[in-house]
């Protein structure tokens, strides 16, 4: 039997694609439609509520700040003590996300202690 079927091979995954044609990564696309479901509360939100969610970004801004402003003072200060080294450290930009590093329950100075033969907590 003549089959007239037209098979379009040049893309079979379904994966999204942008406006060039390359894939999207899963990770964009997620943080794409986050971004878009925010747009979508925000303008459905009444004034109100958006002052509400103004005020708590201020409080989180300011937390944010006085927190840099306390761990900048120790950083400098062990630094300074104990490497006689000046440093001068300057806030990240405030749009900026931040990610702590994983630490262990010795925390970040564990193998310069057992290095230099310092006893560890339990």
């Amino acid at each position: 039997s003549n089959s007239n079927h037209h098979h379009n091979n040049n893309n079979n995954n379904n994966s999204p694609n942008n406006d060039d044609g390359e894939e999207i990564p899963f990770v964009k696309l997620s943080e794409r439609l986050r971004r878009a479901e925010i747009e979508v509360s925000i303008a459905a939100a009444s004034e109100p509520a958006l002052g509400v969610v103004r005020q708590r970004l201020g409080s989180k801004e300011n937390d944010r700040e006085k927190r840099f402003e306390v761990l900048k003072e120790m950083v400098e200060d062990m630094c300074r003590r104990e490497m006689n080294l000046h440093i001068n450290l300057s806030p990240p930009d405030k749009h900026m996300t931040l990610f702590l590093p994983e630490t262990s329950a010795t925390g970040l100075f564990a193998l310069p202690l057992q290095l230099a033969g310092e006893p560890l907590p339990e």
